[in-house]
């Protein structure tokens, strides 16, 4: 995940189906926060959902479902390891904005 405006750059999962788990109970708009506050953001994906407007639910429900995507532990753990482990190999232009 690239925050052009925070010039930060953070792996947040391994696979596709890994990153659609992290959201899949509350979307994925709240992990731009890693680049400013990880720690309250890993606590936000921490709790029970958020609520959400009936279309975002029903968005949700629809990836769960037709995409067979089980929820995943948003983690600093694992954040640590999968940024140890790939974000050397990350190369993003400076942002020019």
């Amino acid at each position: 995940m690239t925050v052009p405006i925070a010039e930060t750059n953070v792996v947040v999962a391994e696979t596709l189906a890994e990153f659609l788990g992290i959201g899949s109970r509350m979307g994925w708009f709240e992990l731009e926060q890693l680049a400013y506050d990880a720690p309250r953001t890993v606590a936000y994906y921490g709790v029970a959902p958020a609520e959400v407007s009936t279309q975002e639910q029903t968005f949700l429900d629809l990836v769960r479902t037709e995409l067979r995507v089980a929820p995943v532990a948003l983690t600093s753990e694992r954040l640590a390891y999968l940024n140890r482990r790939y974000l050397p190999q990350v190369q993003v232009p400076p942002f020019e904005g």
